[in-house]
């Protein structure tokens, strides 16, 4: 048995040299056909189904290098997340996959595979390259790929569509390090050129491929012994790319990192609520919770959006443990450096490579997200590979290879379980519930879901569970986080359909004014009211809840405009209410005193307190 494996796994022989490719292209086809027939989910819709510029097809790939990547779908460059995005190569692709088979996501599905088990030769031959002069390089190389092939944290990346920014990224780093490498070990222009070339296609990909400008000579330091002299030529072609791209960039964007956008949404930057300190805290258990995700990918989920990952402070022991493990690995790192051990290397590429996504030197809109892992998994599969290979041999059998192979099965079953919860969003969205429960944004996808549900439904008692149970996530959704805009409409909106139903107006009116007390300028909630008015059979109710709303819940938080617009709906009600005339006074003189409003107005507001708690006092006697 053992030397099947070695034959497999080892034989140079030109003869046998496809095996490996067989088995790549078999395997990652075994995992992945399910998706085929699948069709988009998440953020499909942004780069691709709904994107207007891919809709042009040929016609819309200027637009689409010429514009920030989320202004095709909405229309404008909003600026939603910090440093906003620019990945023009990877949604031209669908804009050629349009032009020729219009909407398709099947193809489309079917093109990510593919692209992935091209990665999977690149990487193959890369790993080759770099351990030239190894003994077992053919056998390190195949296992590296296996790993990398089987890993279920890069489900993400291949079965979702949106996911090829990632798989064009490192493919195209991963060839611009070949060629690197090619450069140092032939002296040839040409390969550096190429080198180069690749590298900024990786950036038009997605900006992960940004690292490669350090991590490209870093490989030659460790794997051919090059001194720093010897890598700052070819560095500099690598540079020069990297240094273009971001010109593009700047130049298509607007600027690097716009220092004037204040993001407000918690979904677009999950440290909204946090200090200082616990924003260091909590990307520090980021960073081992990714460590922990490439050795032990279980459990997985397409969201990490607050409060899935918690907030963690100095109090809390998961801060001192990634602590110690990551300082600890830094640490190994930098003392083995000098010896140019392989451990170094695979630490610093971990690091280096998911730097940019790690928050620390700016918000990505998220607390982490396996397919940032995509790049980075290489560092793990390497070094399963490249010391268990190393490992003792048990009865003349190498147990390293054996234990590899079981992860790789291992791995295979867990990524092949976890592709049909890319079927479509809803699936998607029950996949992950399961795993995500402390999600604000899960729990309000989930709620939709069902709410879509509802209204498809003919069938009553099915239907109006269906509304039970968004309801249910809906208010999980605004436990999570009280202030969530989209989750508290929806929750209204849940609201008006059981009102349809049971006609209970108090029941509405007091969900009502919780969600106000969250956030009090939701139009859906405006829109009903106005509807209601229309019915005189309601003006009771709402007098009541508009005097109750304006006094009670907005005025104690300090909301004095918008309390004086729901006293002055009252008002319009019922001009001789004593009661109502001396509230309206105390939030006028109240928001007189207010700071920072300027003069003209608090002298208005001061008259119009004074005008009607004199005109309360004349009502009075």
């Amino acid at each position: 048995m053992q030397k099947s494996i070695a034959f497999f796994f080892q034989n140079e022989n030109p003869k046998y040299r496809f095996i490996p490719y067989f088995i790549f292209g078999v395997l990652g086809i075994l995992i992945y056909f399910q998706c085929f027939q699948y069709g988009y989910a998440l953020d499909d819709i942004i780069v691709a189904s709904e994107n207007k510029f891919v809709k042009k097809g040929f016609d819309g790939i200027t637009e689409i290098f010429c514009k920030e990547s989320f202004t095709g779908y909405f229309g404008e460059q909003k600026n939603l997340v910090a440093g906003s995005r620019y990945r023009p190569l990877s949604i031209a692709t669908f804009a050629v996959e349009y032009e020729f088979f219009k909407s398709n996501p099947k193809l489309s599905h079917v093109i990510n595979v593919l692209l992935y088990i091209l990665c999977l030769f690149i990487l193959f031959n890369t790993c080759k390259k770099l351990l030239r002069d190894h003994q077992y390089k053919v056998l390190i190389s195949t296992l590296t790929t296996l790993l990398f092939l089987a890993h279920p944290v890069h489900v993400e990346a291949v079965a979702n569509i949106k996911g090829r920014d990632e798989i064009l990224c490192f493919l195209f780093s991963f060839l611009s390090l070949h060629y690197f490498i090619d450069y140092y070990d032939t002296k040839k222009v040409k390969h550096v050129i190429t080198s180069s070339f690749f590298l900024f296609l990786g950036l038009l990909s997605k900006e992960n491929a940004l690292p490669f400008v350090l991590v490209a000579p870093m490989c030659l330091y460790f794997f051919r012994g090059a001194n720093i002299l010897q890598l700052i030529k070819p560095s500099l072609a690598l540079l020069i790319a990297g240094i273009t791209f971001i010109i593009i960039r700047v130049l298509v964007i607007g600027f690097l990192f716009d220092v004037k956008l204040e993001i407000t949404d918690l979904m677009n930057d999950p440290f909204l609520e946090m200090n200082t300190v616990e924003r260091f805290c909590t990307i520090l258990f980021t960073l081992a919770w990714y460590i922990k995700l490439l050795f032990v990918p279980y459990p997985l989920t397409h969201d990490y959006y607050p409060y899935h990952v918690p907030i963690i402070d100095l109090g809390n022991p998961l801060f001192y443990l990634a602590f110690l493990g990551i300082f600890g690995l830094l640490f190994l790192a930098f003392i083995k450096l000098k010896k140019r051990y392989v451990v170094s290397f695979l630490i610093l590429f971990f690091f280096i490579t998911i730097l940019l996504v790690s928050n620390i030197f700016f918000p990505v809109g998220t607390f982490m997200n396996e397919r940032f892992l995509f790049i980075p998994s290489f560092a793990s599969c390497f070094f399963l590979s490249y010391f268990g290979v190393q490992l003792p041999r048990l009865q003349k059998a190498n147990l390293g290879v054996w234990m590899i192979l079981v992860m790789v099965a291992i791995f295979t079953w867990i990524s092949y379980q976890r592709v049909p919860a890319w079927t479509n969003g809803d699936q998607l969205n029950f996949e992950g519930i399961k795993v995500s429960k402390n999600s604000a944004r899960l729990n309000m996808y989930v709620g939709v879901t069902y709410f879509n549900f509802y209204k498809a439904e003919q069938n009553q008692d099915k239907k109006y569970n269906y509304l039970t149970l968004s309801e249910k996530y809906l208010r999980k959704a605004i436990q999570i986080y009280p202030e969530y805009g989209q989750g508290l409409n929806m929750l209204s909106g849940v609201a008006a359909e059981w009102h349809k139903k049971d006609g209970d107006i108090s029941k509405l009116l007091s969900s009502f004014e919780f969600v106000i007390g969250k956030q009090h300028d939701l139009a859906f909630v405006t829109e009903y009211l106005n509807y209601l008015a229309k019915d005189g059979a309601n003006s009771t109710a709402l007098y009541s809840f508009y005097k109750k709303v304006g006094w009670e819940i907005l005025f104690p938080l300090k909301k004095h405009e918008v309390a004086l617009q729901y006293l002055g709906l009252a008002y319009k009600m019922n001009e001789n209410d004593k009661d109502l005339l001396t509230k309206i006074g105390k939030v006028y003189l109240e928001f007189a005193n207010v700071k920072n409003v300027i003069p003209a107005k608090r002298q208005e507001y001061l008259n119009n307190g004074n005008a009607f708690l004199n005109k309360a006092q004349s009502i009075q006697k």
